[in-house]
């Protein structure tokens, strides 16, 4: 694999620190920059991917997105790869994250409630984000979240360029494979479940009720179930979605607040009791030396 890459126009180079990703369609890498800067590089050799997710990004630019730095082509083995140069985030992705650390509840809906507003985000734009899976989503700092990767975007009405079969409606029976804003809905639910539970997701593969069963057996209270019943089959709007997500959310905060006020109450409580004990103890002693 090459080590640096030149492009032919702009003539900006980028040294390959490693390889950082792998979709369908192209590679991902960290790279430094002219500046020492690190970036992330994303190569092809479809041009029309290429120009596509350029404009998508530069068109859906915000706080949830990379921003784009460079487009330009190389050559390498007599074949001409197109890339796209934007932000590199220092974080994991949402499916590598889970695999090594725990999320509570009050993450999980916060997390589901971030993604739902980059999607209500680019959905009041007429485009439908399409590909939404674990693996196209960073967690950064404090759960906040970024989107990185935008090559499955579909104007609203149109075929879906990409999907990822875990989380299309069509697998599971649940609508048809078309750019709406439904369909969003269902793979943000799909995504949530995921984070839920963790590797027992796949063993849910094309079975909704399943999955639903076991996000009880993970203890979800009746309202978390009912939403994601509610997201998987169509039943509500993504504004109705991210209310109740917003809901939950702050219900859970409530409840963790409570535990921990609860722990401290426990601890002050134990400490006072000690220090009673103590007291008397010290107390007893000294009347009995007195009376001896």
């Amino acid at each position: 694999m090459i080590k640096v890459i030149r492009g032919k126009w702009n003539k900006n180079t980028y040294e390959i620190i490693e390889k950082i990703g792998q979709g369908g369609i192209g590679a991902v890498y960290k790279v430094m920059d002219n500046n020492k800067n690190i970036k992330a590089l994303k190569m092809a050799d479809d041009i029309n991917s290429i120009t596509r997710e350029h404009k998508f990004l530069n068109e859906l630019k915000s706080s949830y997105t990379p921003n784009v730095y460079d487009m330009d082509d190389f050559q390498m083995g007599g074949k001409v790869y197109y890339f796209i140069v934007m932000d590199f985030f220092n974080g994991k992705n949402i499916g590598r994250y889970i695999k090594e650390n725990e999320l509570n509840q009050v993450d999980i809906w916060k997390i589901a409630g971030e993604i739902g507003s980059f999607l209500e985000y680019i959905h009041k734009k007429a485009y439908i984000y399409g590909d939404l899976k674990a693996e196209n989503v960073m967690l950064m700092n404090d759960n906040e979240i970024k989107i990185i990767d935008m090559g499955g975007v579909s104007k609203k009405g149109e075929s879906l360029r990409e999907f990822t079969l875990l989380y299309d409606r069509s697998k599971f029976n649940k609508g048809i494979r078309r750019a709406e804003e439904s369909y969003d809905l269902f793979s943000l639910t799909m995504l949530v479940i995921n984070m839920i539970l963790k590797n027992d997701f796949i063993k849910g593969k094309g079975n909704a009720d399943l999955l639903i069963r076991k996000c009880q057996d993970f203890g979800m209270d009746f309202r978390e179930l009912k939403l994601l019943k509610d997201g998987l089959n169509g039943n509500i709007t993504l504004k109705g979605f991210l209310r109740r997500v917003k809901s939950l959310e702050k219900s859970h905060e409530i409840i963790r607040m409570a535990k921990i006020k609860f722990k401290i109450d426990k601890v002050a409580n134990y400490m006072l009791v000690s220090s009673i004990v103590f007291f008397l103890s010290v107390l007893i002693l000294n009347l009995k030396r007195i009376l001896d």
